[in-house]
């Protein structure tokens, strides 16, 4: 694959890859599986349910997105107290679909860029977001084996191996999987692919019945 600088597409998101990158160094490595880490959904929950109550904050008119006047003008609700320039980039790093608003997944991204980049801020962070952001850390950077910030193929087959599964049933399941995860289609999981795609996963298993979410990504 190209350089992980290549692919960063605005100087937040170089710098989150930069973060992974030198957070998955500093790591003693360990080993963890998949279904490790599906385990550890009903903690991961919580704490995306945390994030939703701060994107209903931010969300001014109530129609399940944040676009940039709402999260520039209310972006001081979550402890983003930036320049306009900053909260721009903030914004694009999070929207990750280049549809000029923040839906409910994507927000999560934005505590993101706290967790991995303001650690001043970091701290004030509800515990529950702090601990769900560091389940998935840890997951990911112990996925990346070639410590590049994305995840290949092959590396999602090694965290979806297991002594009880068949090879080719593991390459089949992680075939799928990786396609689900890989939105942009570049052949490389980034970490934001990696946190949306979980997300969704526990959401759909944690979320409350009485929770509906009109937004078009999860349809």
């Amino acid at each position: 694959m190209g350089c992980s600088a290549s692919r960063a597409s605005n100087p937040i998101d170089a710098a989150l890859i930069a973060a992974l990158i030198e957070a998955r160094k500093n790591r003693q490595s360990h080993g963890l599986t998949f279904n490790e880490l599906l385990l550890k959904f009903p903690k991961m929950a919580a704490g995306f349910k945390k994030v939703r109550k701060y994107f209903n904050m931010l969300d001014l008119n109530g129609d399940h997105v944040i676009d940039m006047r709402e999260f520039t003008t209310q972006a001081h609700k979550i402890g983003l107290d930036m320049k306009p320039e900053d909260l721009k980039n903030v914004f694009d790093a999070a929207d990750i679909d280049h549809s000029m608003e923040i839906d409910v997944f994507e927000f999560v991204l934005v505590f993101v860029v706290i967790h991995l980049l303001s650690p001043e801020r970091a701290v004030a962070l509800p515990e529950e977001i702090q601990t769900t952001l560091e389940i998935v850390e840890d997951a990911f950077c112990c996925f990346d084996a070639s410590a590049d910030g994305y995840l290949e193929k092959e590396e999602v087959q090694n965290a979806l191996c297991t002594a009880t599964t068949p090879g080719r049933a593991t390459k089949a399941l992680s075939d799928k999987l990786f396609a689900q995860l890989d939105f942009d289609g570049s052949g490389g999981i980034s970490f934001k692919e990696f946190l949306i795609g979980l997300e969704k996963m526990v959401m759909e298993e944690y979320e409350d019945p009485d929770e509906v979410c009109s937004c078009s990504c999860c349809c």
